[in-house]
């Protein structure tokens, strides 16, 4: 990719000003920053995927539209299958995670997978659970290096199918350097991993850290909240089932989206804190029985949402065209969604149910 640098206010005329977020407002001396715009060797700016921006050692990230350091630029995040059930209650470093998917697992019980740009300075993550095929190819969406303690058939299947699909099985011999158990609980609720652990199982299976070149970003952002023009949406509960009914509820003070489950916060051990989420994405999909009592996930495809940030609620679309392509978000006219900047939490949720999605 060519770089060239450009100053807010003084594009090229083959940029036009909307592909810079933030960059409509009057310059004033704070704001004189230099951005960092990679063009395609084209000198065409065609997707969001083309451009990035810089200023003073930070970048835009790609999973939640804020500024972290740069030297996360090029590298690929971590996802991690964490344990959900009561008895794993309340999970240790969750709370740092960017983006937390939820799907069914069988017996209606659900598992989460967390991504982090930045998993430092984390002695405690999990429980760590093990692999569903589904989790997997999400994982792979972004480039992310996948690790678990065990997996269904479907998934082991996935790790011989797809070479790109680097992972962290905590069941093989990487298990002894990364995860560990403690005494305080059962297994399997009691197997965790750390941000060294991490870092020597990535050496150990020798694992580039590096995003391919082929890597996509899933989201767009706006460059800072904006009402997103929905109907109230204060409390938001994805009733799975009889006895899974995890909810939100938004506090207008700051911005967020407080989780709820098993009648009480969802606290992340490390912190005290209790998990909170700028955006969240209902997004329904296709649900089937498989064999040994697992299920399957539609992910390729398209079909309905909900986005869901500062308050309000629209209905939106996802597509996914192939099985190496990744996942986009749409607004019902069919352009592309923005989100506000921040963390995300998605659920993917069975498409014959969209009425046991309540919000008020």
């Amino acid at each position: 990719m060519n770089k060239k640098r450009v100053l807010i206010g003084m594009t090229a005329a083959a940029l036009s000003l909307s592909m810079l977020a933030g960059c409509g407002k009057e310059e004033t001396e704070e704001t004189q920053q230099t951005y960092t715009v990679n063009l395609s060797q084209s000198s065409m700016i065609t997707k969001a995927t083309d451009i990035t921006l810089k200023r003073d050692g930070m970048i835009l990230s790609d999973l939640t539209g804020e500024w972290i350091d740069e030297s996360f630029e090029n590298k690929r995040p971590i996802a991690i299958m964490i344990n959900n059930l009561k008895p794993a209650m309340p999970q240790a470093g969750i709370g740092q995670a960017d983006i937390v998917y939820e799907m069914l697992v069988e017996g209606g019980i659900t598992r989460l997978m967390a991504i982090f740009t930045d998993y430092s300075n984390l002695d405690k993550i999990g429980p760590v659970r093990s692999a569903r095929h589904y989790y997997d190819r999400k994982a792979m969406e972004y480039d992310a290096i996948y690790c678990h303690v065990g997996q269904s058939i479907f998934a082991e299947a996935d790790f011989s199918a797809y070479p790109d699909l680097d992972n962290l099985n905590g069941l093989y011999a990487v298990g002894n350097v990364m995860y560990y158990r403690t005494s305080d609980r059962k297994a399997p609720h009691n197997c965790y991993t750390s941000s060294e652990g991490i870092d020597k199982g990535i050496e150990f299976e020798g694992y580039s850290t590096e995003k391919k070149a082929s890597y996509e970003k899933m989201f767009q952002f706006n460059s800072e909240v904006q009402d997103i023009g929905g109907t109230p949406a204060n409390k938001i509960t994805t009733a799975f089932n009889s006895g899974r009914k995890p909810w939100f509820e938004y506090n207008a003070e700051d911005g967020k989206y407080y989780r709820f489950q098993y009648d009480a916060p969802q606290i992340d051990e490390l912190t005290g804190e209790q998990l909170c989420f700028e955006n969240i994405i209902i997004q329904f999909a296709g649900h089937a029985p498989l064999e040994a009592d697992l299920i399957d996930i539609s992910l390729i495809g398209e079909d309905e949402g909900y986005y869901i940030s500062n308050g309000q609620v629209i209905p939106i679309r996802w597509r996914k065209s192939s099985e190496n392509s990744v996942t986009h978000f749409y607004n019902i006219d069919g352009t592309d969604l923005k989100m506000n900047p921040g963390k995300t939490w998605i659920t993917i949720f069975p498409n014959n149910q969209k009425a046991d999605i309540i919000i008020e």
